[in-house]
């Protein structure tokens, strides 16, 4: 006996179809078992052939379903059908009477024969169309209905269908092509390495034990919002989008673990993934793109110079002719304050270098081929005052995060002097570093006030020095005493007795406007020629 139950109707089928209080509260269907997905019944309709998915049932164990019932009883409810689910639904009628009454001379014809009844389709039968033939409405011409729909269901389930053993592959000419040059590219990039089989040993295969075979195999994998965000910001910009597919990429991947007669990483490794990310973040890092902290599957190529570290790898250069090399651009220091911030930067790494160090102080050299009539101009009749520029790159330097100092004077409409000094202690905080900076600032001043002095020169008022830093020029106002000045070293606060006693004054001026930026960090090509 088939179980019957009674599901009840949910409140959205009571909104749209608004049902009275006298009308029925559930549907009677059949108990088709429990759902494997949700934590549910497996229900049918045999009224509207329909398969649901409910948990307010209430089953009726003494009760079997009418078979017949489906076919006689059967009601048809404006509100929910459209007229061409109705007359889809009329067509089926006729359809299946058509083929009882066919099934039932069948019978009578040939006794004990089924295999008559299987050959007959709704094709065989032929259908009345009295009545008024009716047209689907316009909104459902981008849908496929009736003999289209069954076959667009076929089409998809057989997409779906996917090779699962060796033996189903090798049949299909395509799946031997595929198969051939995966060989071909394991052999390419040697892969590994084949040997005769061990005697006196039985093959049984390789089976992965965490923690003895691989340990870390987590790979990151880019967000759907990061491919979102690029593509959206490509349009709007109007830049070009490349997309590159890397055939056999898991075969490039190098492995770190000892797998017998394997040399790289191969398809079906658990480490595989996390090989090949690997392999390709070193080979960005290399060309100079910067992986971004907050997703690690996103790398950019920014303008502005690169990052230059000891712990660089890369091939050995000669030592004495790049130190030859940076003893004639420092004297080029003295004329050209532009390339102080690089000259100084490379000079770092006289015990410690690399090809990457001397690229880069290849291309200082094509920046001086290129800009050969820039220098230092003095105007006639240009500003008399004596003024300075202080700024700092905090924990600039990534080998031991100390910061950069940096200032330039200004008389006469030229730059008069200029330093970039790395720092001698860790700031820990951006105000520690431009207090710093501001300091060593102080400290030219001072003595070009009275070099100048000497030569007849009286600076009326204090010496402006600005500073895009409010917090440093707050606290050479303010004897403050909070968490994050007292950390900072009692001879900086030379800098307060001096503009207490009026001989300098900190100004501001904006980020943009700060000229010795040049002196402390690199920066990208526009900024770069606007200072």
């Amino acid at each position: 006996m088939v179980r019957s139950v009674l599901i009840e109707r949910e409140f959205q089928d009571f909104f749209n179809l608004k049902l009275s209080k006298l009308d029925d509260k559930s549907t009677k269907c059949v108990l088709l078992g429990v759902s494997g997905e949700f934590k549910a019944y497996k229900i049918y309709d045999p009224i509207n052939k329909k398969i649901h998915i409910r948990r307010d049932v209430k089953f009726q164990e003494d009760v079997a379903w009418d078979w017949g019932e489906s076919k006689t009883n059967r009601t048809l409810d404006a509100n929910k059908l459209n007229p061409m689910e109705e007359s889809c639904q009329a067509a089926e009628e006729v359809i299946q009477t058509s083929l009882n009454d066919a099934a039932t001379t069948t019978s009578k014809t040939i006794p004990n024969s089924s295999s008559n009844l299987l050959d007959l389709s709704p094709r065989d039968v032929e259908i009345s169309t009295e009545g008024r033939a009716r047209k689907p409405p316009a909104w459902m011409k981008d849908y496929v209905t009736g003999d289209d729909l069954t076959n667009a269901i076929n089409f998809a389930m057989i997409a779906i269908v996917d090779l699962v053993t060796y033996n189903q592959a090798s049949k299909s000419q395509h799946w031997r092509d595929a198969m051939a040059v995966e060989i071909q590219a394991i052999q390419r990039n040697d892969t590994w390495e084949l040997v005769n089989s061990p005697p006196n040993c039985k093959i049984v295969g390789y089976t992965q034990e965490e923690e003895i075979d691989y340990i870390e195999i987590f790979s990151p994998v880019a967000r759907l919002e990061i491919i979102r965000i690029v593509v959206a910001l490509a349009a709007t910009k109007r830049w070009s989008i490349y997309q590159l597919d890397i055939k056999s990429a898991f075969l490039h991947g190098k492995i770190n673990e000892d797998v017998y007669k394997l040399k790289k990483v191969l398809h079906g490794l658990k480490q595989a993934p996390r090989a090949w990310y690997s392999k390709l973040q070193s080979h960005l890092v290399a060309n100079n793109l910067l992986k971004c902290p907050h997703e690690h599957t996103l790398f950019i190529k920014k303008e502005g110079g690169m990052k230059l570290l000891k712990t660089d790898q890369g091939a050995e250069v000669d030592s004495t002719l790049f130190k030859q090399l940076v003893r004639s651009l420092m004297y080029l220091t003295a004329t050209r304050p532009d390339i102080t911030h690089s000259v100084s930067l490379i000079s770092c790494f006289m015990e410690h270098l690399k090809d990457k160090h001397f690229l880069a102080a290849n291309h200082i050299l094509r920046y001086l081929q290129g800009t050969q009539n820039l220098g230092i101009f003095y105007k006639d009749g240009g500003n008399e005052e004596l003024f300075a520029y202080t700024d700092s790159d905090y924990a600039g330097d990534f080998d031991d995060r100390k910061s950069t100092s940096g200032y330039a004077f200004m008389l006469g409409g030229g730059v008069l002097s200029w330093a970039s000094k790395k720092q001698p202690v860790v700031s820990l905080f951006t105000t520690e570093a431009e207090f710093t900076a501001a300091t060593l600032c102080a400290y030219q001043c001072v003595w070009l006030r009275r070099i100048l002095e000497h030569l007849d020169y009286c600076h009326k008022g204090a010496i402006v020095m600005f500073c895009d830093n409010a917090s440093t020029i707050k606290l050479t106002k303010n004897s403050v005493f909070h968490g994050r000045n007292k950390l900072i070293d009692v001879r900086f606060y030379f800098l307060r007795d001096l503009c207490n006693d009026g001989i300098i004054q900190l100004n501001y001026c904006s980020t943009r406007e700060q000229l010795v930026d040049i002196m402390t960090k690199s920066l990208k090509v526009e900024n770069f020629r606007h200072l």
